[in-house]
């Protein structure tokens, strides 16, 4: 594989950031405002997270390009969304400018907006209304994304579209798949899949099928992000811990475990993590703005 872990020319790289909530039918979404700025193509890595993405971008020159996994290219105007990642960080290729909203989802949510199962989607970003098809709000937004300029999450078009397909609570609720993530995200990956299957009284094999259907890689991979997203998150919130304390607190045995999950999964070591300076990396970890 093509090594992608090069310097980032930060230096011609404007982002600006905040957050805030959308509401959808029963659904309250926090999302990112990102204000970007970038004249010349910049490669920037993005951490694995346990949620899919929404993406939307508004302004004319902006693009973007997987330069790893799928290869997947996105345009403004469009509304994507990213699934899971299977392997390390995500290297991205981006030039122009654009304000852009980045929407976390829970990966079962998505299963059920989607309909489709969540593995195909996993290391891409897909148009949505290329996955849902043949009807007058998905024609709708189609046409609105080719001949209008959506510059707002709060367009009429846009609303309606996400009005219509985000599933309603009840859908999922009692799902329990959508628990057993909902466990894994509480226990910041630190859990017995083995015992997540009993819980929920499953068999293994059913648990495990239900699972890669609903969020699109395995139990114990989607364990394994959200405890390397901790120790990221440790690491960023605490700059004067040790990353043996940073170690216990994500669950690892010891330095060296941590130390290999990091080479292995964000292609850098924890040391180079905490001097980090691409700004994005730290819209990806935050949830709250900036302002509060």
């Amino acid at each position: 594989m093509k090594d992608y872990n090069i310097p980032v020319r930060l230096e011609k790289f404007e982002v600006d950031y905040d957050f805030g909530i959308h509401e959808v039918n029963d659904h309250t979404i926090p999302y990112c405002l990102l204000n970007l700025k970038i004249p010349d193509k910049v490669i920037t890595p993005f951490p694995r997270i346990g949620h899919l993405v929404l993406n939307f971008y508004c302004g004319g020159s902006y693009k973007n390009k997987f330069l790893n996994y799928s290869g997947s290219q996105a345009v403004s105007n469009r509304l994507y969304i990213a699934g899971l990642f299977t392997d390390g960080a995500l290297h991205l290729e981006q030039e122009g400018d654009c304000k852009g909203y980045a929407i976390r989802m829970h990966p079962v949510i998505g299963y059920y907006f989607l309909k489709v199962p969540m593995w195909e989607i996993t290391n891409r970003q897909v148009e949505i209304t290329s996955i849902i098809l043949n009807s007058k709000k998905s024609m709708e937004l189609r046409n609105a994304q080719k001949n209008e300029r959506i510059d707002s999450i709060d367009h009429k078009i846009l609303q309606e579209f996400l009005s219509t397909y985000l599933p309603k609570k009840e859908s999922y609720i009692n799902d329990p798949i959508y628990h057993a993530v909902n466990k894994i995200i509480q226990y910041k990956g630190c859990v017995k899949i083995n015992e997540l299957a009993q819980e929920y009284c499953m068999s293994h094999r059913n648990f495990s099928r239900n699972f890669l259907l609903k969020v699109g890689i395995s139990a114990s991979a989607y364990a394994k992000i959200w405890q390397m997203e901790n120790a990221m998150r440790l690491i960023m919130e605490n700059p004067k811990s040790s990353l043996s304390e940073i170690a216990f607190r994500a669950g690892y045995y010891d330095v060296a475990h941590l130390a290999h999950d990091f080479k292995e999964k964000a292609g850098i070591l924890p040391t180079s993590f905490r001097r980090n300076d691409n700004p994005l990396i730290e819209t990806y970890l935050t949830t709250q703005s900036k302002n509060h």
